[in-house]
């Protein structure tokens, strides 16, 4: 048994086959899940800062752990690649709450790497947790968020362009807020706004095509056909100017909107205000509009049509699908429906749930492990 909570190293062996991890809520299933996340750009599938993942001692007696770090070996046909993902924990702390402050650090094949987009080379990873249970309900940030992932395992500079737009619109606000209103500073931040803003709505408009594209070419089947599309100015604006007008025009507006912004103190307009519509496509109806089961079918085949897409593009990277509690919500029939659909894409398979039985119609081809109580059986 391998102890993952107890001891300061797990080490965990997968063959190509699909795993399956079973065990009751809390054991640590999607922790492991959560490990195999960082092993693309930005933050896992949790979203939680380095600081969070990292556990320190809270006696203020004791030094906090120097960070942690998930060794991987990808291999391929002719070679193995090395992957090596750490937290290391920084001289300074975190000036919001005084709390320890952890760096990303990326080694690969020995070499190490300061910008994590080059992780995409090797893996692209795709995820559904149930917290995405809720997605068509819920606020539209986590829409863009959801579909910025998307995304990201069809082009990983796209992590990095938001990372950058978001950066320099903290800047602007701070300006903003502190009164500080040089045209010449202002100027300058809003053209790396724009800048950004653009290659962020360009790559969104082109993924979101993309999907419509194999979701239109799909067949009906256990899982509804659905419909997508993002909602915003500059994606709008995209699809009928070319970039250079659309980064004038956004960028006129931030200076047009600075006495506003500045009065609500965010900036009000841009990238970060789009949102992810989506429709139950057979039925016409929006997709908060239907039941939980039928929400839960239209975010897996939005997942099917997303990591084909992927495929296509990922080249020699490996492509990874982290399927947390993914039986929940779905009968029978599409469940087995999902394996089967599952089983056809080019890419390794981990699926996690409560009760091995719920697996059992793909169990006989899979690698099964139980987790009991943070320990791997």
């Amino acid at each position: 048994m391998n102890d993952f909570r107890n001891y300061s190293t797990v080490s965990l062996n997968f063959s190509s086959r699909p795993t399956i991890i079973h065990g009751a809520n809390g054991s640590g299933k999607t922790n492991i899940l959560e490990a195999l996340s960082y092993l693309t750009s930005g933050r896992g599938l949790r979203r939680a800062s380095l600081g969070d993942v990292v556990k320190y001692q809270q006696n203020s007696t004791q030094e906090p752990v120097t960070g942690f770090s998930i060794f991987s070996k990808i291999s391929h046909e002719f070679d193995d690649i090395k992957i090596g993902i750490g937290a290391r924990l920084s001289p300074t702390q975190d000036t919001n709450n005084n709390a320890p402050k952890y760096s990303k650090e990326i080694r690969i094949d020995g070499e190490t790497y300061k910008n994590s987009t080059v992780l995409g080379d090797y893996v692209r990873a795709i995820w559904l947790t149930p917290s995405l249970d809720r997605l068509f309900t819920g606020p539209a940030a986590e829409r863009r968020k959801f579909f910025d992932r998307f995304v990201t395992g069809f082009d990983p500079a796209h992590n990095a362009r938001t990372s950058r737009f978001e950066r320099a619109m903290r800047e602007r606000n701070k300006l903003l807020e502190k009164n500080i209103l040089e045209d010449v500073w202002l100027t300058g931040i809003e053209a790396q706004m724009a800048e950004q803003a653009v290659a962020i709505a360009a790559a969104r408009r082109e993924v979101a095509l993309h999907l419509s594209a194999l979701l239109d070419a799909g067949s009906e089947s256990a899982f509804p056909f659905a419909r997508i599309a993002m909602e915003g100015d500059l994606e709008q604006l995209i699809g009928e100017k070319s970039a250079i007008e659309v980064e004038d025009i956004y960028q006129q507006k931030l200076k047009d909107n600075r006495n506003f912004d500045q009065q609500s103190g965010r900036t009000q307009y841009g990238p970060h205000k789009s949102d992810l519509l989506a429709w139950h496509g057979s039925k016409g109806i929006e997709a908060k509009k239907c039941s939980t089961g039928e929400q839960k079918a239209l975010l897996i085949a939005l997942l099917l049509a997303h990591a084909k897409l992927v495929s296509q593009v990922a080249g020699d990277a490996v492509l990874i699908m982290l399927l947390d509690e993914i039986t929940a919500h779905l009968d029978a029939r599409r469940r087995a429906a999902l394996f089967e659909e599952l089983r056809d894409l080019n890419a390794q398979l981990f699926m996690t749930g409560t009760d091995k039985s719920l697996f059992s119609a793909i169990a006989s081809t899979s690698d099964v492990f139980e987790i009991n109580d943070g320990k791997v059986v």
